[in-house]
């Protein structure tokens, strides 16, 4: 038996969208941010797309680190930040400049590097 036309949907290269959901839990921060890396190397080789949901600060300058670093490019990063404003959902968007530090971040979000005696009073 010979095989009539295919659909096109089944022929055409797809791009492929994987959903992610908080990557980090269970693991410790350097393996966070050397997933956080195989991810951007696997993603950038292979015409993929991610979505990560993820709370991670290692996770997240990671990324800023291999976008300086030109594993990565910026504008292949988006990164939304939902928060609530009067009781509704608010999405916010935040974006990595070309040297991998964050734009329009808000602040509190990360961890403080150390505390000088008077932010702790």
């Amino acid at each position: 038996m010979e095989n009539g036309p295919r659909n096109s949907f089944y022929t055409e290269p797809v791009q492929i969208v994987s959903l992610l959901e908080q990557p980090e839990l269970h693991l410790h921060p350097a393996m966070q941010a050397s997933l956080m890396h195989t991810l951007d190397l696997v993603l950038s080789k292979n015409n993929m797309s991610m979505m990560i949901e993820t709370h991670s600060e290692y996770m997240i300058k990671q990324l800023g680190v291999d976008i300086a670093r030109n594993f990565i490019d910026a504008d292949d990063v988006q990164i939304l930040i939902f928060d609530e404003n009067e009781g509704k959902s608010v999405i916010k968007t935040s974006r990595f400049l070309e040297n991998g530090t964050l734009e329009d971040w808000p602040l509190g979000f990360f961890q403080p590097d150390y505390y000088t005696e008077s932010e702790i009073e």
